[in-house]
């Protein structure tokens, strides 16, 4: 028989039990002392300390979403403890989870049309989460996107602004290149060329 860890229907745990022990006993003491053997994990603690009580729908109210868990940590959580109450108002459990989320999208949601079942309850969560998960990807996708574009955008400037620079640099080096010369005077063309000496030029004069 496979035993019982405290996550699921505890009432379904017990009459499968009973089912199964029956065909071995009828001893109602033995049957007791022997059911503590199908139980695992906390929910061996909580028997064996004698925890008096079952759950009501009630205690789902205590059930609160947390400033920083996801809705898909509370609804998860809420279900397992929601599974966990013998006699469930699945009515009552609804309006547990609307006064419970954080999320206004999602209390919204609810409200609109009214569930009636835990089932209904679990898979208009599921629906709304899967879309709102899609949405946060698209989001996260577009502003990436964007972020690239802009980037790409400023490049033909800054290589605009590197060629002019690079004008700049290649002019100034010329100026200086041409300041730094020495005067050369021009020599008209038209001026005929000593034949003569500059000795013999001197003894005329």
């Amino acid at each position: 028989m496979v035993a019982y860890d405290g996550i699921g229907n505890s009432r379904e745990h017990v009459l499968n039990y009973k089912t199964f022990m029956k065909l071995q006993t009828h001893s109602d003491a033995l049957m007791c002392k022997v059911f503590l053997t199908t139980l695992i994990g906390p929910v061996r603690a909580w028997f064996i300390a004698g925890v008096p009580a079952e759950r009501k729908t009630s205690y789902l109210e205590t059930i609160r979403q947390r400033r920083n868990e996801s809705l898909r940590e509370y609804v998860t959580k809420f279900n397992s403890e929601a599974l966990q109450i013998p006699e469930l108002d699945e009515g009552k459990a609804v309006e547990a989870i609307q006064k419970g989320t954080t999320s206004l999208e999602f209390f919204g949601l609810l409200c609109r049309k009214l569930l009636t079942t835990l089932v209904e309850l679990m898979k208009r969560a599921e629906k709304y989460i899967r879309q709102d998960d899609a949405l946060t990807t698209s989001r996260f996708a577009k502003e990436a996107g964007d972020r690239g574009k802009i980037g790409e955008d400023k490049r033909p400037d800054r290589q605009e602004r590197r060629q002019d620079q690079g004008s700049e640099v290649l002019n100034k080096h010329w100026r200086e290149r041409k300041e730094q010369r020495p005067y050369q005077p021009l020599i008209s063309e038209m001026i005929t060329p000593m034949n003569v000496s500059r000795t013999e030029v001197l003894v005329v004069i």
